[in-house]
């Protein structure tokens, strides 16, 4: 319960955009070779979103510092507290997120690596 009250949360830090909260986005989640369209609230991390519809996705430190989650976001926006942003600069630059910090600004279309 302590991520979900973390997460919930993080809508009250000042960077964040204040006009997607209250809003759900559609996640096309790429996890084992399936596609899982998951609705995903903008206050809650992509991870949350996943795991509340029974999707187990790889998980550690569930505060974006290890990199386990790390996942390839192939379309969409996302919101990422910068001072517990983790991701190397290659993954930013690669559009690499760490589902595990990053908070839904639009539909999403994350892959999950295979393993998970």
């Amino acid at each position: 319960m302590r991520t979900l009250r973390r997460a919930q949360g993080h809508h009250r830090h000042p960077g964040f955009p204040s006009e997607v909260v209250g809003k759900t986005f559609d996640m096309a989640v790429h996890l084992n070779g399936l596609v899982h369209h998951v609705p995903a609230r903008a206050t809650e991390t992509v991870l949350a979103a996943m795991e509340r519809v029974g999707l187990a996705a790889p998980s550690q430190c569930r505060s974006g510092e290890c990199g386990f989650c790390r996942s390839l976001l192939m379309a969409g926006d996302v919101w990422v507290e910068p001072e517990s942003d983790g991701r190397r600069d290659a993954d930013r630059t690669y559009g690499f997120i760490h589902s595990c910090s990053s908070y839904p600004l639009s539909d999403l279309e994350p892959k999950v690596p295979p393993g998970a």
